[in-house]
């Protein structure tokens, strides 16, 4: 890859790597997030914050995150995200949000 003429980018680059995510992620809107269970640490894709109506940039807390949950997809959303905890398997969830708008998805 040649970001510059005569440079050649370097493969093994993290920053590169994140980089060319988040453009692949954008073109393609495809929404990918992490949360690291030790501190509860959000990572989102700007299509995950598009998702929700959240303006990029605005700091991502769980708390305040997992208040757009409508109370039957919290609950369900609460429940399996202790079972993937406990064994360390992944799950997938469909749930109703309230955007940060107001709007049900």
């Amino acid at each position: 890859m040649n970001d510059e003429p005569g440079r050649q980018g370097d493969a093994s680059d993290p920053s590169l790597h994140a980089r060319l995510y988040q453009q692949a992620a954008r073109l393609a809107k495809l929404g990918a997030w992490e949360c690291e269970l030790a501190t509860e640490r959000l990572t989102w894709t700007e299509t995950v914050c598009e998702i929700f109506d959240l303006p990029l940039g605005t700091p991502l807390k769980r708390a305040t995150i997992v208040d757009l949950y409508t109370d039957e997809s919290r609950r369900d959303m609460e429940l399996m995200r202790a079972e993937a905890i406990r064994t360390g398997e992944s799950r997938t969830l469909d749930v109703r949000i309230r955007t940060w708008r107001g709007e049900l998805r």
